[in-house]
């Protein structure tokens, strides 16, 4: 479990903090920690941040889009089989 050991070192536990975390966890550096893993956790935030920006801008976009009706997917349960099933229509 990562919270197990030292307790008196805790900037790993910044990291269930989403976007923050990672930033604030590099900021903080644990004794012996290599710059590779502060590196890492910065790529992390970047990438948690460009994630929340793009679901920022679908939430709030005015765009509106077409989706497809004649084609469904469907996840079924049957005689202890279980699988997807397709339908739709052909025009």
């Amino acid at each position: 479990m990562i919270d197990a050991g030292n307790t008196k070192e805790t900037a790993h536990r910044w990291l269930y903090l989403p976007v923050a975390g990672p930033l604030v966890a590099a900021a903080n550096p644990e004794r012996g920690q290599a710059d590779t893993f502060t590196f890492i956790l910065i790529i992390d935030a970047l990438a948690q941040i460009g994630g929340l920006a793009a679901v920022g801008y679908g939430y709030w976009s005015p765009e509106q889009y077409l989706a497809r009706d004649d084609l469904a997917l469907t996840p079924y349960t049957r005689n202890g089989e279980t699988g997807l099933m397709v339908s739709g229509t052909l025009w």
